[in-house]
């Protein structure tokens, strides 16, 4: 887990139910980061977290 992230985070999980395997297997692959966080999750959780903070 990232530095960044904090360690009481409950990890996100998506299905493949219904996906080739290979085709899951190449789309986990090419996520971003050492723990195959999607650009986009990460971005929606900074902001999230940035939100929460201000509050």
């Amino acid at each position: 887990m990232s530095a960044t992230l904090e360690a009481h985070v409950t990890p996100q999980l998506a299905s493949a139910a219904g996906l080739d395997q290979r085709i899951a297997a190449d789309c986990v692959r090419r996520m971003h980061g050492e723990p195959r966080l999607p650009t986009l999750l990460r971005a929606v959780d900074a902001a999230c977290r940035a939100l929460d903070a201000g509050r």
